[in-house]
């Protein structure tokens, strides 16, 4: 018997007041609904499942092709215009389809994939690895890739936090800006910082801590937590809420300098964040002896 006709059952019930029939009436109505609703939500979420995986296939196959003729250009020029020329994929979703803003491109492309590889050799035809060429949409703003590399936003892929990290120092060694924020072009657009942080984020990296580790490494090429915001409050950086956030990231941050074999020229730390160092060092000195190694 099909939603429709159990109402209807319920309604006869409910008119001749009798209240067991009513109940009766009442726990079949609504148990059969809930039921509906969750064999529809359980079609909603296979037909879902269903979709990420054609654009997740679709995606591998785009960033395949983007490599074959990267592989086959014969100039830079055209190396370059591979790796940055907009890809078209068939979300299924016609407002993105026929979206103004700028799309994705293999070099973003694989980024968010983790593929460290595929990256390393995009960037050899990158000049300005900060220009507005290849910037991407986001969160509401133009994310350049440094944002992606932080925070990757579409396609969406499980990769090990050891991948992304590898990606950021590839960045860096390009010369790429973790401060970098175009400005606003429109009322409804955002400006945030790469490391702007917020819980919704943490959903494309599943844990939040791979955020952390992101945030951290960035700090030893020049990001700047002072230039960045920690949620929508715009809170100061002053007060407990920010400082307790941003303390374990520099802590990270510094665990990560320490194990440096080297620390080449690519490495640019603030002024502020040399500080915090140099403050975390001294308090774990005072407490734990100069022979005993930094645990953030």
């Amino acid at each position: 018997m099909q939603i429709g006709s159990k109402m209807y059952l319920f309604k006869q019930n409910f008119l001749k007041l009798d209240i067991k029939n009513v109940a009766a009436a009442l726990i079949l109505c609504f148990s059969s609904s809930i039921t509906a609703l969750a064999n529809a939500s359980d079609t909603l979420m296979e037909d879902c499942i269903e979709r990420c995986k054609r654009i997740d296939e679709e995606c591998e196959q785009k960033l395949t092709q983007a490599s074959h003729d990267f592989d086959n250009a014969s100039s830079t020029e055209m190396k370059f215009s591979i790796i940055s020329q907009p890809i078209q994929i068939d979300s299924g979703n016609e407002e993105y389809t026929n979206s103004p803003y700028k799309k994705p491109h293999a070099l973003s492309f694989g980024i968010c994939m983790g593929k460290t590889g595929l990256v390393e050799k995009f960037l050899s035809a990158v000049t300005d690895i900060n220009s507005e060429d290849l910037d991407v949409r986001g969160w509401r703003q133009d994310y350049t890739m440094a944002h992606l590399a932080i925070r990757p936003h579409f396609p969406q892929f499980d990769v090990c936090v050891e991948q992304r990290l590898r990606i950021i120092d590839l960045l860096a060694n390009k010369g790429a800006n973790f401060n970098l924020v175009r400005p606003s072009p429109s009322v409804g657009t955002y400006t945030w910082h790469p490391l702007y942080d917020h819980p919704v984020f943490s959903n494309y990296l599943k844990k939040h801590e791979d955020i952390v580790l992101l945030q951290s490494r960035a700090l030893l090429y020049g990001g700047d937590p002072l230039k960045g915001q920690l949620d929508f409050a715009d809170l100061e950086f002053d007060s407990k809420r920010y400082n307790d956030y941003y303390s374990k990231i520099y802590r990270i941050a510094l665990s990560m300098y320490l194990k440096l074999e080297d620390a080449s020229d690519v490495i640019q730390l603030t002024p502020h964040t040399i500080k915090r160092f140099n403050d975390e060092l001294e308090k774990h000195y005072a407490k734990n002896g100069k022979d005993a190694p930094f645990i953030p």
